[in-house]
């Protein structure tokens, strides 16, 4: 396996940020080596929130990352993290993140976290979580695309470094026909991750990013293979939250359920939840996506 195509190296990249020596709270992360055409929104989101998270107290717990997405950047080259400490309570903290390349801005996001010692374990509700098909009796994504397209595969469809495990439990954004613009897949690591609740946090945060617009198709005929090869049209995230509830591991199987809300204007808002296993809610998104004609944003 090169260095290109290892999930883990992959994976590693994305989640390790590095200080700037000579600067209070900047920070840097790079570009796996197999990517997209662009830095992902996903990587940008995850590297503002543990860039945020490395200038709070140990004490403190993401509880939402939201960031706005601004201009696409390039892959060959790093992504700089300005944090601003916008507050600093006894219970909360809030974190500034402006995402540049040059003097090029990405992406601002805004970071909160609650201190573990203020949480109040009596206010507590679980919604009850409706059956799904195991993840084990349904095909893998990459087997179910290369069913449907066979080598008519391109690097923005799929790639052999994606550390990110995802089954279609409902259909796949490239089945036939119209249907209802909600979804359900199951998602995982493919990379065994850390103990600390941090890293899967972020894992979750970069992997959510790439399959909250897919619902949006669904009830219309735009063409799946069209929006991600940008033939005609394109899609970008145009802003993005997600909410951690409580203790999950990316690295175990997560149910995502999805519902686009509205769509309209050639944009389209999808919610989402993630569920572990055992019928744990531990987080919910949602993401606001702008589908345009043309082939560039």
């Amino acid at each position: 396996m090169s260095v290109a195509d290892d999930p883990k190296l992959h994976l590693a990249t994305v989640l390790r940020v590095e200080s700037d020596p000579a600067i209070a709270d900047r920070f840097v992360g790079q570009c796996p080596a197999q990517a997209f055409d662009r830095v992902y929104g996903g990587q940008v989101a995850a590297q503002a929130l543990l860039s945020a998270a490395a200038t709070v107290d140990s004490g403190l717990r993401p509880i939402s990352a939201h960031v706005n997405f601004l201009k696409i950047g390039a892959i060959s080259r790093p992504v700089r993290y300005a944090v601003e400490r916008a507050h600093d309570g006894r219970s909360l903290a809030t974190r500034v993140v402006h995402a540049y390349q040059g003097d090029r801005l990405l992406g601002v996001s805004i970071v909160s976290f609650q201190h573990v010692d203020t949480e109040h374990r009596d206010l507590d509700h679980d919604p009850p979580l409706a059956t799904a098909a195991a993840p084990e009796s349904l095909p893998g994504r990459d087997e179910s695309m290369t069913e449907h397209y066979g080598t008519d595969i391109t690097n923005t469809m799929a790639m052999s470094s994606w550390p990110v495990e995802v089954r279609y439990i409902d259909r796949a954004p490239w089945s036939p026909g119209i249907s209802e613009p909600s979804n359900r897949l199951w998602m995982r690591s493919s990379v065994p991750l850390e103990d600390d609740r941090l890293s899967h946090c972020a894992a979750l945060l970069y992997a959510a990013d790439l399959h909250l617009p897919e619902p949006i198709l669904f009830p219309n005929n735009l063409s799946w293979y069209d929006l991600v090869n940008a033939r005609g049209v394109f899609g970008a995230s145009l802003d993005y939250t997600l909410y951690f509830h409580r203790d999950f591991r990316f690295d175990e199987w997560m149910l995502h359920e999805q519902d686009a809300q509205a769509i309209a204007n050639s944009r389209g808002l999808t919610t989402g939840r993630f569920w572990t296993r055992d019928g744990v809610l531990a987080a919910s998104a949602v993401e606001l996506v702008g589908i345009f004609r043309g082939e560039s944003r």
